[in-house]
């Protein structure tokens, strides 16, 4: 399966799980109702946290659990267009990740392993074509 299609899948799953976790009681919090601890930001114990731009517009949604990035995330360009699509397990980036330019094409994706680069890379251009391929093992370039 494509890595465009998991982004897919991910993108519907997330929205899919939101609803079902809020109807499970959890909550939706704004950047700015996290608690601050010696200047840290301390998460919710279950819910996602959205971050706004000065405008106001959503730049990131990320679901928490325990107090810690746990689940999908999604970064914004936009209000209709997607960055990055990922996972976090524990608060480090886990399984496939992708990244999206400004006008929707597909711009890198890959894998992580406990928040290390892992596999196989792909880097495209803007038409979509493959420029790049690497290997990464535990965050290394393989040669």
């Amino acid at each position: 399966m494509s890595f465009f299609m998991v982004s897919i899948m991910k993108f519907i799953f997330f929205n899919l799980s939101l609803l079902l976790s809020l109807s499970a009681r959890a909550e939706i919090f704004e950047d700015k109702d996290l608690r601050e601890y010696s200047g840290r930001k301390y998460a919710p114990v279950f819910g996602v946290v959205v971050k706004r731009n000065e405008s106001g517009q959503i730049v990131e949604k990320t679901f928490y659990k325990d107090g810690l990035k746990n689940g999908l995330t999604e970064s914004f360009h936009s209000a209709d267009q997607a960055s990055a699509v990922g996972e976090f397990l524990m608060n480090e980036r886990e399984g496939p990740w992708s990244w999206y330019r400004p006008d929707g094409s597909l711009q890198r994706a890959g894998q992580y392993a406990k928040g290390l680069w892992e596999g196989e890379w792909h880097w495209y251009d803007e038409a979509g074509r493959l420029t790049m391929k690497k290997k990464y093992r535990n965050g290394k370039e393989e040669q």
